[in-house]
Order: structure tokens, then sequence, then C-alpha cells
């Protein structure tokens, strides 16, 4: 199951109110959305409030290293300086504020 690629940007629907995804724009959201899709939007709270706390390990004094910097290890696998900037900036995408970041 796969869903449709992003960028996915909110859009309000002119006829109905509903939030949209702007790819779909002007077709009805059942008419082009996926069962993965729904999936994922559905899971998209769950995913959030898993990833807040690993967003929340980068640290000031993680300003200035190369993403590839290591910040710790689990099981043999990396956790980068950029992997965290990178869960930091979806977070941010998905809230719009900073306000959802633990810890900040």
């Amino acid at each position: 199951m796969t869903h449709t690629p992003g960028p996915w940007k909110p859009q309000r629907s002119m006829t109905c109110g509903h939030l949209r995804a702007a790819h779909n724009f002007p077709c009805a959201p059942k008419a082009e959305w996926t069962d993965a899709d729904i999936a994922l939007i559905a899971a998209a709270p769950k995913l959030l409030a898993v990833l807040q706390p690993f967003a929340s390990l980068l640290q000031s004094h993680h300003d200035g290293k190369l993403d590839s910097t290591p910040v710790f290890e689990i099981n043999g696998k990396q956790i980068t300086v950029g992997q965290l900037r990178a869960a930091r900036a979806a977070i941010l995408a998905a809230t719009g504020d900073g306000q959802a970041l633990e810890g900040k």
C-alpha cells in the first residue's frame, strides 16, 4: 500500500469548507485519495506523538554540527544530528509552531 507522494498542502474547500490536500483540488478528496492516504492521515496524530520526544533530543550544543554527526546509537543503528533536525522540521511543518516540541 503506497500513499500519494507529497508535498501535501492544506487547502480549505470553497464549496463545503472541509480541509483537503491541495494536490487534490478541485476534485473531491474521496475521488483521488487512496486507502494508504487515508491510513496515513489517520495515523498522523500517533506519528506526531512518537516523533516529538525524538526531536526534543536535538540540543543547542548540536548547532553547527554536520548532519552526519552521530548523537547516539541504538542496536547498532546511529541516530544523527541530521535525523533529529529532520524530525524537528517535520513537527514544525505539521504543527506550524514550536510549541509542539517537547522540552521547548
